[in-house]
């Protein structure tokens, strides 16, 4: 039987991780049973949407715990307690789409995406829970410092393996949110609704050229989303960033925080990559390389890509992430001095990037 999901983090314990873990199918009716847990909070500064922690496990038999079906630690995942985050999850349903994504898409990921070992989906009462593998990282990355030059390719491949089987093909799973079925006017005056703060926070330290740009494509957004409605589509993360990628030290890559996950232009993510997560010096250097990259690992991996497109998508797509980032960091809360630096490090970095790829001429 399900223990159901979890209000707070509090509620954690050894009795519910028992239970939880045996649901799903992590422990057997004679393994050992959780006798403490210990709750190690992660990613407060990056998870805005989400509250995560490492939950350190102590087991009723000495030695349990040093294998792969008895772990010594699992994360835990809930939704976000601040309103503003609260705000913008309802809106985007994003705990339901991350609930489904485990149950239904992630086991054909393998190892690029952690293991989901309990998940608990109540929509009625907003309440949600995963518990998943924890994958580390190994490997140190910081999103403001920005990813090097290795890291930036590991994530670009990774990214390109994982959307090339659904690239151009019939959509993944019904439940999901995408361009072929575009319902974007309540979006649309959501992000109107944001311009005139965020153009006042934001206005003196970006391009002009990315303001004018941004206006545009918040007035013509249903229209560009019908014409990439008829471009080749894919799975898409559509929040792939430094932050959500955990480097190994075998060399692979994890992605986390699959809660904005969509059927769209796969380019999307690249230009979330490229355009956040490295700083601007090394995105003008490495652009041209890393969409390369990307073509090639797609064509590698039985993708059919049209080269022309994808830097076409490219470049549109930072239209989108400029738009997406000005209406939903405008309603989180930024207290904390990292997640203003986040924030401030993203929205410049994205602004200059479609300034100097001339994106808003993909609109005329």
């Amino acid at each position: 039987m399900s223990p159901g999901a979890l209000d707070r983090l509090d509620q954690l314990d050894p009795v519910w991780v028992t239970a939880a873990l045996r649901h799903g199918g992590t422990l057997g009716s004679d393994d050992p049973v959780v006798a403490g847990v210990e709750l190690e909070r992660v990613g407060a500064t990056t998870g805005f949407l989400g509250v995560l922690a490492r939950v350190h496990l102590g087991w009723s038999q000495p030695g349990a715990g040093a294998g792969p079906t008895l772990p010594r630690t699992v994360v835990v995942k809930l939704p976000t307690a601040d309103p503003g985050g609260r705000s913008v999850g309802r809106m985007l349903d994003v705990w339901r789409r991350e609930a489904a994504f485990f149950a239904e898409l992630a086991p054909a990921l393998g190892g690029a995406v952690p293991r989901c070992l309990f998940n608990a989906a109540e929509p009625d009462t907003e309440r949600y829970t995963l518990l998943l593998e924890d994958c580390g990282p190994d490997v140190d990355a910081d999103q403001v410092a920005g990813a090097t030059g290795h890291q930036a390719r590991q994530a670009v491949a990774t990214l390109a393996r994982i959307q090339a089987p659904f690239w151009g093909g019939p959509r993944a799973t019904e439940w999901l949110p995408g361009f072929d079925r575009p319902r974007f006017e309540a979006l649309q005056g959501a992000m109107a609704a944001s311009l005139g703060a965020f153009t006042e926070r934001y206005a003196a330290r970006l391009p002009e050229a990315g303001i004018e740009a941004h206006r545009r494509i918040v007035a013509e957004l249903p229209a560009w989303a019908q014409r990439v409605a008829h471009t080749p589509l894919s799975l898409v993360h559509a929040d792939y960033r430094l932050d959500n990628l955990l480097y190994r030290a075998d060399g692979s890559v994890t992605v986390v925080d699959w809660q904005t996950t969509l059927w769209g232009p796969g380019a999307m993510d690249l230009s979330s990559l490229l355009a956040t997560s490295l700083t601007i010096e090394s995105r003008r250097r490495l652009e041209p390389e890393l969409i390369e990259l990307y073509v090639t690992t797609l064509r590698d991996a039985g993708a059919v890509v049209d080269e022309a497109q994808v830097r076409e998508s490219y470049r549109g797509c930072l239209l989108w992430w400029m738009a997406i980032f000005a209406n939903n960091l405008s309603r989180i809360d930024t207290a904390d001095q990292r997640s203003r630096a986040l924030f401030d490090a993203m929205i410049e970095r994205t602004f200059v990037a479609a300034a100097d790829t001339d994106a808003a001429a993909t609109l005329d």
